[in-house]
């Protein structure tokens, strides 16, 4: 057949240079194209196959987007060009669909990573996982958070969401949290919970709290109630609510040892509702008998049953529909030309962008694009940091308390039970325990290493927690640098400078650490939704906008 169709071709045209020149050659050529194009097509539709595979695996869903499932990704291959310009070119314009839109469609995304993705949106994640200072670890079989975390909240968006994302992998207890001091554990929160505590300390709380309210027992009563100003500052607060006595017992030197700064330095803005304040009747029933129950926001909380606190950051994935690139950093940010370098090289091109990288990161990454006003807002921001040291005990049910404040002379401010915030977090037959650390420029650690970990073991033991012939199965530290922002009287302005700036260049901040505030992970949830209203918000009408969210390990 192939002699055949040989002749065939030789006899179309009579001259001799047609079947002796010109139809070889022509031949040879139809020879090689049979050859080759099933070939460069098997190879191009292999390498599409394999890309569909690990962008399942990946939760990268590029690959089954561009084009009717995700065909036109290899001429993006045989053509050595990226998606982005293969879909540019054969779209033309910004509304071309592959597939029938559905009944809402969202115009957010155009920068050409995204465009490459076929994603509305590209979350860079400092890490190697997502979930920031909530992302958890294993170490031995044990479970530890970056610090504890619970959740509770009473917003319903929050609750429900818990409800979606985790489904049955949750579980709620009522709080078990406890202060150990005088010797004694006493129910939190301290000033509604004195029972137990010595007489003398008791005697003065207790009347410290009266005279907070009407003045000193001895003396003028008029001297020191009844004034209408706002307390100047977080120790004043402390001692106008509380009184004096509780301010010396347990407010004031547990806040300091947490702070790592003076109340002094610290206003009260960021209180709300984080700590309860019982009136005079219920600190007296509190200080005649035990506390019937927890009280305060936090009563009742919910913990992943399985996989820490991290089951919950890890939940998120399966319903996010863009790319997720991980352990990869912002290198610098261009708020006049709206791009953003990372560390893999590529530079991005946003419309608008919401970062959760800590604000004093952010200006700098900036670099001299900020106004000078700006870079000196961002170093004024301060922040205090905590040193988690994580054992794992040969011993199980150590104590039935979730966790434990300590305002006196350990290294640790608190201890988290991690084992009874899930049974799961415990290897058989231990117990998993979190002690936590803050420490500052005026407040450095006492020691590094083995011997901080040595020291907080000797902690553990002094205070009843751990006993002497406790095996450690293991032990390990987690560095939090700047877990916690410190609201001091300048913060607030602060923040509106650098605010005020960013959203000029439609930057959207959200959470804890971009927005620089002190949000519990239920806060910041809500903080992630209006930001993705604000970014919705900020397209508008307009097609084709750009999104690229930025978390950075916050």
């Amino acid at each position: 057949m192939i002699d055949a169709l040989y002749a065939f071709g030789q006899g179309l045209l009579g001259p001799a240079w047609w079947s002796t020149l010109a139809w070889p050659v022509i031949w040879n050529l139809i020879k090689i194209v049979i050859v080759v194009i099933p070939l460069m097509g098997a190879v191009a539709y292999l390498t599409l196959w394999e890309r569909k595979a690990i962008g399942f695996t990946q939760i990268r869903v590029g690959p089954n987007r561009i084009g009717p499932m995700g065909l036109l990704q290899t001429i993006a291959d045989a053509q050595n060009l990226s998606r982005a310009e293969v879909h540019g070119v054969i779209t033309y314009y910004h509304h071309f669909r592959a597939e029938p839109p559905g009944r809402h469609v969202i115009q957010i995304c155009r920068a050409e990573a995204c465009q490459a993705m076929g994603a509305d949106a590209l979350l860079v994640e400092r890490e190697n996982r997502v979930g920031g200072w909530c992302r958890s670890v294993v170490d031995h079989g044990f479970t530890f958070d970056h610090a504890g975390h619970i959740m509770f909240s009473s917003d319903p968006y929050v609750l429900a969401l818990y409800d979606k994302l985790l489904g049955d992998n949750v579980h709620w207890q009522d709080r078990e949290a406890w202060i150990y001091s005088k010797g004694v554990y006493t129910r939190y929160p301290f000033q509604g919970s004195l029972y137990g505590l010595p007489a003398q300390v008791l005697k003065e709380c207790l009347i410290g709290a009266i005279e907070a309210r009407f003045g000193p027992l001895k003396g003028d009563p008029s001297a020191v109630a009844g004034t209408s100003q706002p307390p100047a500052n977080f120790e004043e607060f402390i001692h106008r609510v509380w009184g004096w006595g509780i301010a010396k017992h347990f407010a004031v030197p547990y806040k300091e040892k947490l702070w790592a700064v003076s109340m002094r330095e610290m206003e009260t803005a960021w209180l709300g509702g984080r700590v309860p304040l019982p009136d005079l009747e219920q600190m007296i029933e509190g200080a005649l008998e035990p506390a019937p129950k927890p009280m305060g926001p936090n009563a009742r909380f919910g913990y992943p049953l399985r996989g820490g606190f991290q089951a919950l950051m890890d939940a998120f994935l399966p319903h996010l529909r863009c790319e997720v690139a991980l352990n990869t950093r912002v290198v610098s940010v261009s708020p006049s030309k709206r791009t953003v370098r990372l560390d893999d090289g590529r530079t991005l091109r946003y419309d608008t962008l919401i970062s959760t990288m800590a604000l004093p990161q952010f200006v700098a990454a900036c670099g001299e694009e900020a106004p000078d006003d700006v870079p000196a807002a961002a170093r004024g921001l301060r922040s205090t940091s905590v040193r988690c040291v994580n054992l794992g005990i040969a011993r199980a049910n150590i104590t039935d308390k979730h966790w434990i404040y300590y305002p006196e002379d350990t290294v640790f401010h608190r201890i988290f039970v991690q084992g009874n915030a899930s049974p799961y977090c415990n290897a058989p037959g231990g117990f998993g325990l979190t002690c936590e650390i803050t420490y500052s420029a005026s407040k450095p650690l006492p020691c590094e290493g083995e011997a901080l970990i040595a020291r907080v073991i000797d902690d553990c033991r002094k205070v009843g927690m751990l006993r002497e012939d406790d095996r450690i199965l293991c032990a390990h530290q987690v560095d939090m640098p700047g877990a916690y922002v410190v609201y001091d009287h300048a913060r607030a302005a602060h923040v509106a400078c650098i605010r005020q700036w960013l959203a000029r260049h439609r930057v959207i901040l959200a959470g804890r650490y971009a927005e620089w505030e002190y949000y519990n992970s239920d806060h910041a949830f809500l903080a992630g939704k209006r930001a993705a209203e604000a970014a919705l918000a900020q397209s508008g009408p307009r097609a084709g906008q750009a999104a690229l969210a930025q978390a950075a390990g916050a």
